[in-house]
């Protein structure tokens, strides 16, 4: 008899052992799609700040190696402009 309400203790601990995975994997997913949406909310103002970056960058012709692709030689002056 003891054979039988150990498998049916072990049964029960399994089921209460999934249904914790579950909600774990619950949260863990409503937490994953909040990281996801503040993202993607920032990538709009990322954009922007940096076309407004390079685009005043064109108009002052600066060419930091930071700002450009490829091999520049060392300055000796930067410009620093600070936005936030």
């Amino acid at each position: 008899m003891s054979n039988i309400k150990d498998i049916q203790r072990r049964i029960k601990s399994v089921n209460s052992t999934r249904k914790i995975t579950k909600a774990m994997e619950m949260v863990a997913a409503a937490k994953m799609r909040k990281a996801i949406e503040a993202v993607l909310k920032t990538r709009t103002y990322a954009n922007l700040s940096w076309e407004t970056v390079l685009n005043l960058a064109n108009s002052l012709n600066v060419s930091h190696p930071l700002l450009t692709k490829g091999k520049t030689e060392s300055k000796k002056k930067v410009a620093m402009i600070l936005i936030s």
